[in-house]
């Protein structure tokens, strides 16, 4: 454990590059464990159907994968800036919106979206990643940067629940809110993209 903790330091402190995309990584992080909790009570207060409640899960599912296969093209659509850029934005913006809209279809659709939508992230960072980290030591530090995500959703999901406690709105427009400010504030240009040979450097 040691170890690894070692060589991910060595392999983020001297990487710029990579420090930004791993905090707008872990920071945008787009709740996807709260989404499944709380789209229940969602629904119930929005009056979806019963029948809906499985439906609009298989849905999403399905969904999320499709959105994990288009999102190479989306980069190649919209170039990398604005590919990450909207990646990253659109989970916080549909939990804002799920905060305004309690009608049943536009709920369910907006469930699906938001699924699909902190699914169509996943492969842009995974490659922006492999790019910037050796492979001697790829496997230790991207367990690494998946615990510091681990360890921030552990920090973070308490505070939503008390949220969804007092009122559901208030827990979507918080998770919302805390992504869009980390995608605005570390949001991703071209440089910190582009690997270089520091990137290289063994501990």
């Amino acid at each position: 454990e040691r170890h690894i903790l070692h060589t991910t330091l060595h392999v983020l402190r001297n990487n710029g590059g990579l420090r930004r995309i791993v905090m707008l990584s872990v920071l945008t992080a787009p709740f996807s464990v709260a989404l499944l909790t709380l789209f229940q009570p969602y629904f119930v207060v929005s009056s979806v159907p019963t029948p809906w409640f499985g439906i609009a899960l298989f849905l999403s599912s399905l969904a999320a994968s499709g959105s994990k296969i288009f999102a190479y093209r989306l980069e190649a659509m919209l170039g990398m800036e604005w590919a990450v850029f909207l990646s990253t934005v659109l989970p916080g913006v549909l939990w804002v919106l799920m905060a305004l809209a309690f009608h049943p279809m536009i709920a369910v659709l907006l469930f699906i979206l938001s699924d699909a939508g902190g699914n169509l992230r996943d492969p842009i960072f995974a490659d922006y990643m492999n790019r910037h980290i050796p492979s001697s030591s790829r496997a230790t530090t991207l367990s690494a940067i998946s615990l510091m995500t681990s360890l921030y959703l552990l920090l973070i999901q308490p505070l939503v629940g008390v949220l969804a406690d007092i009122d559901l709105r208030y827990a979507f427009v918080g998770m919302g809110g805390i992504i869009l400010i980390g995608a605005i504030v570390f949001r991703l240009k071209e440089k910190h993209v582009m690997a270089s040979n520091m990137n290289f450097m063994s501990p």
